[in-house]
């Protein structure tokens, strides 16, 4: 009988998985394509790649007893930075923390509304800057923060008419205070009095405690 001598089996290329399909818990695991999966635990997508996810960090070294937490919010701007981190308790009152994350604090932070009984968890909602707050009990809140841009800014400047309550000419310099270019600006050199018909319209989104001023080569005026 011949020896038996050992061969080789050629079982093809191992070739490595993407991972750029992401995780796909809606079909079938036979339906998702390589690449994917149908679960993904403690891990974010980078596509392509995962990283694992940092974890959880202690924000608050004293906790509170009496009150629960209904729901946590994180107000944050787009056109300037500017963010505020607040806490809806079970007593329907607002708190918004001394420190953002990830900065840890020992209590949360001071209470900044109070409302009334009976709350649901809130609904919060950022548009163009401002925040709005609905808990289901209390009118809604609006939010514009420590700092914002005006919504317009009109210079008027009419030989012989007053200045209307709405004015329909003049020069819009909205765009040029707000879009936050040291190279534009609004030129009020030439601005005479109001007895003169000349004034300037400023609007903003809710009112105004300050306005807030940034002066480049001005021209001092006395009764300014």
């Amino acid at each position: 009988m011949a020896e038996r001598k050992p061969g080789k089996k050629q079982i093809g290329n191992i070739s490595a998985v993407p991972f750029r399909g992401g995780a796909d818990t809606v079909h079938e695991r036979a339906l998702i394509p390589s690449g994917g999966f149908s679960m993904v635990q403690n891990m974010r997508n980078r596509h392509p790649g995962l990283v694992q996810r940092a974890g959880q960090a202690e924000f608050n070294t004293t906790a509170d007893a009496a009150l629960k937490t209904l729901t946590l919010h994180q107000f944050s701007k787009g056109k300037i930075t500017e963010r505020h981190f607040f806490r809806q308790d079970s007593d329907n009152d607002v708190l918004e923390a001394t420190n953002n994350p990830p900065t840890a604090n020992t209590t949360f932070g001071s209470e900044v509304h109070s409302g009334s009984a009976s709350p649901i968890p809130a609904s919060w909602a950022e548009l163009d800057d401002l925040l709005v707050y609905s808990n289901g009990v209390d009118q809604h809140q609006i939010y514009a923060g420590t700092a914002n841009y005006v919504k317009a800014f009109i210079k008027y400047d009419h030989a012989s008419v007053a200045p209307p309550d709405i004015p329909e000419n003049g020069y819009d310099y909205t765009y040029d205070v707000t879009d936050g270019q040291a190279t534009t600006y609004a030129n009020l050199s030439s601005l005479n009095t109001i007895a003169a018909f000349e004034c300037i319209y400023i609007n903003t989104p809710i009112p105004a405690n300050r306005l807030t001023w940034t002066f480049g080569t001005s021209k001092p005026n006395g009764t300014a």
